[in-house]
């Protein structure tokens, strides 16, 4: 312990140096019981001064799971937006005792996009169509009034050839990019983006309008009545082709039977059916809960709902996970709802929505 203490003082009294390079860290850390990594990311700044975050990786068997310091590093927007952002491939070992942080191969520029600026925009993000036709609007979701206020908008000629629809879309948990789903003709990719950029990670096998992350950072999306996964998307180098053969492509994909799900998903950590912590999808159709179980042994329950409150509404095109609280809002306009999932009811097929707030029809 005095030893790693003296090392990381000297590497503390090395970092307050100015420097305009980018510095890498490698430190291997062997804790009984548990492998613990501290990587320490640095980034130069365009004022010479130096962003430090921290991530802590736990292994838990042979699945690194990775969990962020503080919401700053979580929600990486908190960075200087001008900054021309590197970005790093996180590397690991199967035993997670060794920390490795590179360029990716990609052609992106070293940081055409940068990440979500989510302490500026708190609200819930939804991705529509603009009414021009000719581009996508990005938009937050006014929860007292249900309306909505433009943040910005993707024209469809960003591509080459332009795009014809962008959805299924989330903030990655582990980088904190925005990804959606981008079709092209016949064709659908992964792409992350910014207001000013879009860079294509991968290839999709068919379009898909659901979709969500899991906890640890894969695309998980939905093309009934498979759910197909695609692990560590923050890894994935970005181009700005969607014809670069260097897109990873649908070997990378695992897929799980699920049955049907809703127009969105969302995923939750929780113990819903008594085996401890597992993974679900949750999804809202109509007078119908749908979760199912996507660790371990995939199953799915339809679950009524129990509302004093429901209106008649088929379609909710949008889910959120705040804190592990699951929201979904109506297509036709009639709310916000909230699934209660401490009242889930397995057994009796049943669990309690609570209508929370307006909603506007999208």
């Amino acid at each position: 312990k005095h030893l790693r203490a003296k090392r990381l003082e000297l590497l503390r009294l090395k970092l307050a140096k100015p420097s305009s390079t980018r510095t890498t860290f490698h430190r291997q850390s062997r804790v009984m019981g548990t492998s613990t990594v501290a990587a320490l990311v640095l980034r130069a700044l365009a004022v010479r001064s130096w962003a430090l975050s921290l991530v802590t990786l736990e292994a838990v068997g042979a699945s690194p799971t990775i969990k962020a310091a503080d919401s700053s590093t979580r929600c990486l927007g908190s960075w200087h937006r001008g900054l021309q952002r590197e970005h790093a491939m996180l590397q690991t070992h199967r035993d997670a005792r060794l920390v490795s942080l590179a360029p990716d191969d990609g052609d992106d520029e070293l940081g055409r996009v940068t990440p979500f600026d989510c302490t500026a925009y708190r609200a819930p993000i939804q991705v529509m169509e603009a009414l021009d036709k000719q581009s996508i609007s990005i938009r937050m979701l006014d929860v007292h009034n249900g309306s909505y206020e433009t943040l910005y908008r993707i024209p469809m000629s960003r591509t080459d050839p332009p795009f014809e629809r962008m959805n299924s879309c989330g903030i990655g948990p582990v980088d904190g990019m925005a990804y959606c789903a981008v079709h092209i003709g016949k064709k659908s990719f992964l792409a992350r983006f910014d207001s000013e950029n879009m860079d294509f990670v991968a290839k999709l096998p068919r379009r898909s309008w659901k979709a969500t992350f899991d906890s640890k950072g894969a695309f998980c999306f939905v093309i009934d009545p498979w759910l197909y996964k695609l692990a560590d998307v923050h890894l994935l180098p970005g181009y700005a082709s969607p014809d670069d053969e260097r897109l990873a492509g649908s070997e990378r994909l695992e897929r799980i039977a699920v049955g049907s799900a809703g127009y969105d998903i969302v995923t939750v950590l929780a113990d819903l059916d008594g085996t401890g912590s597992q993974e679900y999808i949750v999804s809202v159709a109509g007078p119908k809960v749908i979760i199912t179980r996507i660790t371990g042994e995939a199953k799915t329950w339809e679950l009524n709902r129990e509302d004093p409150d429901m209106r008649r509404s088929k379609h909710f095109g949008a889910g959120w996970n705040y804190a592990n609280r699951i929201f979904f809002a109506s297509n036709n306009g009639n709310g916000i709802y909230e699934v209660d999932l401490d009242s889930v009811d397995l057994e009796a097929s049943s669990v309690r929505t609570r209508r929370v707030g307006p909603s506007v029809e999208t």
